[in-house]
This record gives C-alpha cells, structure tokens and sequence, in this order.
C-alpha cells in the first residue's frame, strides 16, 4: 500500500480579506445618500361597521333639535391634464394655476373670520400624480388644516 502524504495546513491569508471588507464599508458609507424626510399625516378613519346587522329598532321619535348640525367644508378640486400633470387647481369658484396661489388665497381666508369651515374636500381627478395631490396636502397640513376628506372626479 502505498504511503499517503500528511495534508499540510492551509493558510488563508486574513489581511487581504480584512482590506475589502473595509473598503466595502468606506464605499457604503461614503455613497449612502438617505432617503427624503417624508411627513406624517394625520387621518382620522371611519369607525368600523359590524359584519351582521342587529334587528332594526324602530326609530325614536326625535325632536327637530336633535339634528346635528350641518358640516360646513370648502372644496378643493385639483385638475390635470392627460400626461397626468397638474393643470389647475379650483377652491369653491376661483381656479388657480400653482399651489402657492392656493396657498396665498387660503392664508387670507383663514384669516378672516366670516369663513368658518369644519372640513376640507379634495376632489382630484384619476390619472393626477401623486406628487401634486401630496403637495396640496403639504400646504393644509402647514396651515393647520387637518380634517381633510378626498374624492375621486370622473
């Protein structure tokens, strides 16, 4: 039989891997760029209903005091065009054609006290980015404005 040789120990040289681990790390670290600060909004959900309705209770005679009052909302309409893109915004009647127009018109009617309001409505159509819908929400939120409604044109 022949004699076998004795394995000799292999050596892995560490400094080597040592060296492009950290320059890996230098690389990460020095090209990480982190992402956008991105606001916070607060919403307020509708409360959830059963899945079984209970046996309808005939309704109590109610008195014309017992009606809640109406909500009072102002409506924002965004419009865009087919690319998507913002092509106006309209605030009740008036149409503007940037956000720092609505912005300036909504700081004045904020300001006076004959308007009174409990809910903003943004009605915005379909094929609108994003982006333009978020903006409008920035202006609200800057302005105190946090009860805000959204529906969908056709």
């Amino acid at each position: 039989m022949p004699r076998r040789r004795q394995p000799s120990d292999i050596e892995v040289p560490l400094t080597p891997m040592l060296d492009v681990a950290f320059q890996l790390l230098t690389f990460f670290i020095l090209t990480f760029k982190p992402a956008p600060l991105e606001l916070q909004f607060d919403l307020n959900l509708l409360p959830s209903e059963p899945q079984t309705q209970p046996e309808p209770e005939p309704p109590p005679e109610e008195s014309p005091s017992d009606e809640p009052p109406a909500i009072r909302s102002f409506q924002v309409t965004l419009l865009s065009d087919p690319g998507g893109n913002l092509a106006g915004i309209e605030l009740e009647e008036l149409r503007f054609d940037s956000v720092s127009a609505l912005r300036t018109k909504l700081e004045d009617l904020l300001q006076n006290p004959d308007y009174a309001f409990d809910q903003a409505l943004i009605r915005s159509q379909p094929d609108l980015h994003w982006e333009h819908l978020v903006e409008v929400l920035n202006v609200f939120s800057e302005l105190g404005l946090t009860k805000v409604n959204f529906t969908e044109t056709r």
